[in-house]
């Protein structure tokens, strides 16, 4: 073993098991081992920040983020998830989602909502298979024959319109900084 010694660092490689570390104050902090799948990188310290101007990429197998405290995500622009298999949310106490307007669609198959108590559907008005303008217009746009435009949904002037989602509105409740 070989060590360079600097105040209160120490770095010390371990040539016969291809480890490097990294010690202050006599504290191992950084842990490389050069291994034949390549470097395996272990840091141990109280706080750790990555920072970059730039694109930050994350490109493995697999990956397992845990904390033994509080989660916090923040985006300051869109945000996109993609999943190619199943997913699974599984919350042990509350589950709260708020945003400006929202849509689920089930895109092949069907959509169940289950509760072990009751269900509560609150809103204005509750809207059953109603289109929204565009789609109703895109919809009488296809029909050919007279019929086939009585027959869709909510030609009927008289009858409820589904609301199309805005463009996002200023709220007062929404701190690009903090944490919710």
């Amino acid at each position: 073993m070989q060590e360079i010694k600097l105040k209160d660092h120490t770095l010390s490689v371990h040539a016969q098991d291809n480890r490097l570390e990294l010690s202050f104050k006599g504290q191992t902090m950084l842990h490389i081992h050069l291994g034949e799948d390549g470097p395996v990188v272990a840091i141990e310290a109280a706080d750790l920040s990555l920072k970059t101007k730039g694109r930050l990429a994350i490109d493995s197998g697999s990956l397992h983020i845990r904390t033994r405290g509080d989660f916090i995500q923040q985006v300051g622009g869109n945000g996109y998830e993609r999943v190619a298999g199943n997913k699974e949310i599984d919350v042990r106490d509350d589950l709260q989602i708020s945003a400006q307007a929202m849509r689920a669609h089930a895109v092949t198959g069907s959509m169940d909502f289950k509760a072990n108590d009751d269900l509560s559907l609150s809103g204005l008005r509750v809207l059953h298979n109603v289109p929204t303008e565009d789609e109703r217009l895109e919809l009488v746009a296809k029909a050919q024959s007279f019929g086939e435009m009585m027959a869709c949904p909510a030609y009927d002037p008289k009858v409820p319109r589904r609301l199309p989602f805005s463009k996002p509105l200023e709220r007062s409740d929404w701190d690009d900084h903090a944490p919710r």
